[in-house]
């Protein structure tokens, strides 16, 4: 009993989050597809109708049929259970890359921004360095200097990805540190690692948060992408941007091929847009205010 009055506030807070995400169709939608998304990559190996690996000769390029829901691809390799399970590796490249990029990104915008000076500025000049080329054509660069494989395109994409989540750490903890009640921590003789990783830190991550959201869509679009052009994953691995990559050469007689990849990646980036514009709507401290 105790203990629930003392996370009462806390369970309010949340209480009346999940109220305003029930009010947004859209973001229970968006919310939806990506729960939806994560039971299919859970569950793959078991509603999976066939082994994704598994080459049929006598089917090749077979246009969808009951025997085979999405049709088949080249090599008679049912489409919908490869991509069942690409559903799986979608969702670990998107992890990956935004978990890897908001890690480092965050860790050193905070430093950048409470300590400033040399360290700060030092911090900050590398990130406009990245910031200054193309996300893709980095990634490219840089897949291409470690070689093609998933792995090393998650990788890449991460480098690529740090310096946003870095600027944008850095710009609210530079908001945060001047707020009074840091003020008046610090006049209290609160330390600096307190201060910093009780106070502010957590104030932070609401924008981290919801931009890490929208860049999940994102990140597996990138990873697909740097698949299609034979830098990212390889055959027979079932990703869905090395399934469209397969399909060029098939599109004017196979329209089956590419669509339901296509389509998979489509819905994935619409469910995390949808959850993250939500999230940017009920984090928000002004719009909670005026709905209490």
């Amino acid at each position: 009993m105790n203990l629930l009055k003392k996370y009462e506030p806390q369970i309010r807070e949340l209480k009346f989050t999940f109220y305003l995400i029930r009010r947004s169709p859209l973001t229970l939608l968006g919310l939806s597809i990506i729960i939806a998304l994560i039971l299919v990559a859970v569950l793959a190996s078991f509603i999976s109708p066939y082994d994704p690996n598994s080459i049929d000769s006598v089917h090749r390029l077979k246009p969808p049929s009951f025997r085979h829901l999405f049709g088949t691809d080249t090599l008679g390799r049912d489409l919908l259970s490869r991509i069942i399970h690409g559903a799986r590796i979608s969702l670990v490249v998107g992890l990956v890359i935004v978990g890897l990029a908001a890690a480092v990104g965050s860790i050193l915008g905070l430093i950048a921004g409470y300590f400033g000076g040399k360290m700060g500025e030092v911090i900050m000049r590398i990130t406009d360095i990245f910031l200054a080329f193309p996300y893709l054509i980095l990634a490219m660069a840089v897949t291409a200097a470690l070689g093609p494989t998933l792995m090393n395109a998650m990788l890449a994409m991460a480098i690529v990805w740090w310096p946003m989540y870095a600027r944008l750490m850095y710009s609210e903890v530079i908001v945060i540190k001047k707020m009074l009640y840091i003020e008046a921590a610090k006049s209290i003789g609160v330390r600096k690692g307190r201060l910093l990783f009780k106070h502010i830190l957590p104030n932070s991550l609401t924008a981290v948060l919801v931009q890490g959201t929208l860049d999940f869509g994102a990140a597996i679009m990138y990873s697909a992408a740097l698949s299609f052009i034979g830098l990212g994953a390889q055959p027979p691995t079932p990703e869905w941007g090395a399934i469209i990559s397969d399909s060029r050469h098939y599109l004017m007689f196979a329209w089956w091929y590419p669509t339901f990849p296509g389509l998979a990646i489509f819905i994935t980036i619409l469910g995390t847009n949808l959850l993250g514009d939500g999230l940017r709507d009920v984090l928000d401290p002004r719009l909670r205010r005026l709905v209490e």
